[in-house]
């Protein structure tokens, strides 16, 4: 089996699920955001008539949330005149941390499963190399990870009844 075949494989597979688990879920009212979100989490919410509005969370009930908006104050939103709510997050800190995971396993991985020296060894012994090399590698998935942690930064996650195609 080839090490490097090994460590590329696990490498994917650890990413996809960090990214399937970043996907999130739709909620379907008002009262399905009140166990997905929580106060202080940054939103745009756009109306029926495609007015966007930037803000923070401050509280939310069945029929309405309150929206922390820089310019404006506080203002109360009613669900029926939302159309959608997208969640402005960075993925990056959990990016890095699955890139993190990732590399440093791979890393160690592919020292790990280097065919043994039997004769003309040149460098340090495995035992020795295979910290620094998991550090290395685990950086560089950090680094990706960030990246494409990053790139999710608008999340749909309330569509209201106005916004939603109707099937003919």
């Amino acid at each position: 089996m080839n090490p490097m075949r090994v460590a590329t494989v696990g490498c994917v597979a650890i990413a996809l699920l960090g990214l399937a688990e970043m996907a999130g879920a739709q909620a379907r009212s008002f009262r399905d955001l009140q166990g997905l979100r929580h106060n202080g989490d940054r939103v745009t919410i756009t109306d029926p008539a495609g007015i966007v509005t930037n803000g923070r969370l401050i509280t939310f009930s069945n029929q309405s949330l309150r929206l922390m908006v820089q310019s404006a104050g506080p203002i109360e939103v009613s669900e029926s005149s939302v159309a959608k709510i997208e969640l402005m997050a960075s993925r990056a800190r959990k990016g890095a941390l699955v890139g993190l995971i990732a590399g440093s396993a791979v890393g160690a991985l592919a020292v790990a499963l280097t065919p043994p020296c039997s004769r003309f060894c040149v460098g340090p012994k495995k035992g020795v190399a295979i910290l620094p090399v998991a550090g290395i590698v685990g950086g560089i998935g950090a680094g990706l990870g960030a990246l494409i942690g990053a790139k999710f930064n608008h999340r749909l996650i309330y569509l209201g009844p106005i916004a939603r195609p109707t099937r003919p």
